[in-house]
C-alpha cells in the first residue's frame, strides 16, 4: 500500500491513478503538490481499511459492509420455483435483524458463513468469495461497492425465523468446528458471483460474472486461436516440353554440345584508312583461299594481315548467315573484332552434329543426308537440327510402321529438310521440305514432330482455303503468339488441352506418385519426364492432332466403338483444341531398363501403362514394341537390338 511518505515519489500520471483508485473527484487537472495534498487528506481512508483487514485476519468480518449491501442482495424463494425477487425477502429481513440487534459481530457473520459452508450446492471457492469481499483495500473496497454484490443465503432449514434469533444462535454456536475460524485466502483474481437458492425441487440458478473468461471444466474445450500460417500451395508440376535439358543435343540419349560462343577481342596493329579500304577488296577474294594460303598472306603486310581478319567474316556471311551472326554482329564490330575464334567454333558445331547423326541408327539406316547444308550450322536456333532430324525420324516411323511411302523409308530420300523455324516456344515448329524445286512447308509438335497441317498462307482471310491447318489449332497457335504472360500467371502449355478421365490419381495422363518421385531423380528423372510427356501426345486419339474435328466426347464414343453424335448444336460455337487420351494409355512409370536391371537401346525406354509395358523411342514418343511380342522384328533390325531392347 502506498503510504504518505511516498506519494512525492510517485508521478503525475500514477498520483491520477492513484486519485482514480480511491474516488477523489477533480483531479485531472490538478498539479503534483495539489494531488499530494487531496491523498494525503484521503490517508485516513486507508488507516481505516487496514484496521479492518487487521480484524479480518483475526476471524472477524466488517458486518457494516455487509449490512450496506444487504438491501441489493438478491435471493431465491424457495415456494417460487427458483424465481428471483427483490431486497425484501423474509431471509434478507432476518439477516438484517439480527446484524442491527445486540448481537456481537462476530456472531452475526458467523451466521452469513455457516449458512453459506453449509450449502450443499457451494463449492470451497464460492465459499471463499463471499468471505473475503471485505479484505481488499479501501479504494478496491469503493469499486466494488458500485457493482451489485449479490451474496446467497442458506435455505430455511438454516435460517433462524423472525421470532426466534437465540435458537439460530444456539444451532450456530452447536456446530462442530476446529475451535478458530480461518478466513479463506484471497482469490488471484476479483470476481462477483450470484448465487441462487436451491428450490423445493431441487433445482439452483447460478451464475458467475467473472472480467477473464472463465475456466470450463467437462468435455467442452476452448478454441485455441494460433499464428495465421499460410497454407503449403501444392502447385501443379510444369511441363518439360520445350526445356533444354542439355544444351546443344541431337537426339536425346546423346550427350550435349558446347553451345557458348567464345569471347571476341579487338583486332591489332591495324591499318590507316586508306590501306584499310584496299584491305576491304583483299579480304573478298582471301575468303576463297583455304587456311594455309591465308596463313601466307598474313607475312606480306599489314594490309593483308589486316585482310585476313576480314575474311572471316565474308566466310561466316556465306556459311552461317542467320539470327545467330546476326547477334554476334550487334554484339562486335565487323571493322575491328577478329571473328576467326567464332568461325572455328561454328565450324566445329557443325563437324560434331554430322558425325553424332552418322554414328546414330538413324544415320546408319539412311544413305543420304536428310538435312541442307545450311541447316546443319543452326543459322537461326541451336535447336534446329534436332528439331529437324526429329522430324525425320517421325517420317522413318510412320514409313515403317504404317506403310506410308510404300513401307519404305528411302522413298524419303528424295525430300529434304531445308529449315526449321520455331513457331511457338516449345510447343510448334514449322518444317520446310525440298523436292526438285517443289516446296512444302508443315507445322509440327516439337515432342512428336508429329504434322498437324500446314501454315496458312500468308494474306489469307479464310481458314478453310489455302491451307490445311485446322481452325481449332489455327485459334490456338493465332491466340498463343499474339498474348503476352502476364506476371504471376499459371503458364499454360499443350499438356492443358489433353483430356483424361481420372483426374485424382493422374496429371496429364501421368502418375503423380510417381511425378513425384521422379524429383528425387535429378536429370534421369527429367528424361523420363520428356519422355513420358512424348508418349501423351504420341497417345491421344487421331483426331485430336489431324483429320476432321471432333469433340473429345465424340472421341471417346468413337474409341469406345459406340456411335457417335452427329448433331449440330442449336448454337454452333468456335471449336477449341481437344486431345482425348485412352485410359489404357495413363503412364505408371518409365524406365531405361529392363526387368532384370540391364540397359536398354540409348534410343529406346520402356513405358509402364495400367494394361502393360510399351517400348517407345525416346525421341518422340512413339511405339515399336509391347510387353508380350518385345521389340518389333522390322524395328530390332533398324536398331540393333534384341526384342527385349538390348543393344547388340
Amino acid at each position: 500500500m502506498t503510504t504518505t511518505a511516498d506519494l512525492p515519489k510517485l508521478t503525475v500520471s500514477q498520483l491520477k491513478a492513484l486519485c482514480k483508485e480511491r474516488g477523489i473527484a477533480g483531479y485531472s487537472r490538478l498539479a503534483k503538490a495539489t494531488l499530494i495534498e487531496k491523498l494525503a487528506a484521503s490517508s485516513h481512508v486507508s488507516s481505516k481499511t487496514s484496521t479492518e483487514q487487521s480484524g479480518a485476519s483475526h476471524g472477524c468480518l466488517n458486518t457494516s459492509f455487509i449490512d450496506r449491501n444487504v438491501a441489493e442482495r438478491v435471493v431465491v424463494g424457495a415456494g417460487h420455483g427458483g424465481e428471483v425477487f427483490g431486497s425484501q425477502s423474509p431471509q434478507a429481513l432476518v439477516v438484517g435483524q439480527l446484524c442491527s440487534s445486540q448481537i456481537p459481530p462476530l456472531t452475526c457473520n458467523l451466521l452469513v458463513l455457516q449458512g453459506i459452508s453449509d450449502h450443499p450446492s457451494l463449492t470451497s471457492q464460492e465459499t471463499s468469495q463471499h468471505c473475503t469481499l471485505s479484505k481488499h483495500p479501501a479504494h478496491t473496497a469503493t469499486l466494488l461497492a458500485r457493482k451489485r454484490v449479490k451474496i446467497s443465503l442458506p435455505s430455511q432449514d438454516y435460517v433462524a425465523s423472525e421470532h426466534n434469533p437465540i435458537q439460530t444462535l444456539q444451532h450456530v454456536g452447536a456446530e462442530p468446528t476446529d475451535g478458530v475460524f480461518k478466513v479463506p485466502a484471497l482469490p488471484s483474481k476479483s470476481k462477483t458471483s450470484i448465487v441462487g437458492k436451491p428450490s423445493s425441487h431441487g433445482r439452483s440458478v447460478a451464475a458467475s460474472r467473472t472480467h477473464s473468461p472463465p475456466t470450463r471444466t467437462g468435455r467442452f474445450k476452448p478454441l485455441t486461436v494460433l499464428s495465421p500460417k499460410t497454407p503449403p500451395v501444392k502447385r501443379q508440376q510444369e511441363s518439360l516440353i520445350g526445356v533444354v535439358l542439355r544444351p546443344g543435343t541431337v537426339f536425346s540419349s546423346t550427350p550435349g554440345l558446347a553451345s557458348t560462343a567464345p569471347t571476341l577481342v579487338s583486332i591489332s596493329l591495324v591499318p590507316n584508312i586508306s590501306e584499310g579500304r584496299q584491305a576491304y577488296r583483299w579480304a573478298v577474294l582471301l575468303s576463297g583461299l583455304d587456311d594455309g594460303g591465308r596463313q601466307v598472306c598474313t607475312l606480306v603486310s599489314r594490309t593483308f594481315r589486316y585482310a585476313v581478319y576480314l575474311s572471316a567474316v565474308h566466310i561466316l556471311e556465306k556459311k552461317h548467315c542467320g539470327d545467330r551472326l546476326d547477334s554476334i554482329f550487334r554484339k562486335y564490330s565487323k571493322e575491328t573484332t577478329n571473328m576467326w575464334p567464332y568461325l572455328r567454333f561454328r565450324e566445329r558445331e557443325n563437324f560434331r552434329r554430322r558425325q553424332v547423326f552418322k554414328e546414330s541408327f538413324l544415320g546408319k539406316l539412311l544413305s543420304f543426308d536428310p538435312l541442307s547444308e545450311r541447316l546443319w550450322s543452326c543459322p537461326d536456333h541451336e535447336r534446329q537440327v534436332e528439331i529437324a532430324l526429329r522430324f525425320v525420324l517421325t517420317r522413318v516411323w510412320f514409313a515403317v510402321s504404317l506403310g506410308a511411302y510404300g513401307h519404305s523409308p528411302l522413298a524419303l530420300a528424295t525430300n529434304r529438310v531445308v529449315d526449321a523455324k520455331e513457331v511457338l516456344k516449345g510447343e510448334v515448329w514449322q518444317i520446310r521440305t525440298q523436292k526438285g524445286n517443289f516446296t512444302e512447308n508443315f507445322y509440327v509438335l516439337e515432342a512428336t514432330c508429329e504434322v498437324i497441317g500446314h501454315p496458312p498462307t500468308p494474306g489469307s482471310s479464310n481458314l478453310t482455303e489455302g491451307h490445311s491447318l485446322r481452325v481449332d489449332w489455327y485459334t490456338y497457335i493465332d491466340h498463343r503468339s499474339s498474348c503476352s504472360p502476364s506476371v504471376g500467371a499459371t503458364k499454360s502449355c499443350l499438356l492443358d488441352h489433353v483430356h483424361w478421365s481420372d483426374r485424382e490419381e493422374y496429371n496429364w495422363g501421368i502418375s503423380k506418385v510417381w511425378l513425384h518421385r521422379t524429383l528425387r531423380e535429378g536429370d534421369m528423372g527429367k528424361d523420363k519426364r520428356c519422355v513420358a510427356e512424348r508418349y501423351i501426345l504420341a497417345s491421344v486419339v487421331a483426331n485430336g492432332i489431324s483429320g476432321k474435328w471432333m469433340s473429345t466426347t465424340s472421341m471417346a464414343q468413337d474409341f469406345s466403338g459406340l456411335p457417335g453424335c452427329d448433331a449440330v448444336p442449336s448454337r454452333p460455337k468456335a471449336p477449341s483444341l481437344n486431345m482425348y487420351l485412352p485410359s489404357h494409355h495413363y503412364v505408371e512409370s518409365v524406365h531405361f531398363t529392363t526387368s532384370r536391371g540391364e540397359d536398354l537401346h540409348p534410343a529406346l525406354a520402356v513405358v509402364q501403362t495400367p494394361a502393360r509395358e510399351y517400348y517407345v523411342l525416346r525421341d518422340n514418343g512413339m511405339q515399336v514394341g509391347c510387353e508380350e511380342e518385345g521389340v518389333a522384328g522390322v524395328w530390332a533390325e533398324i536398331l540393333k537390338c534384341d526384342n527385349k531392347g538390348r543393344s547388340l
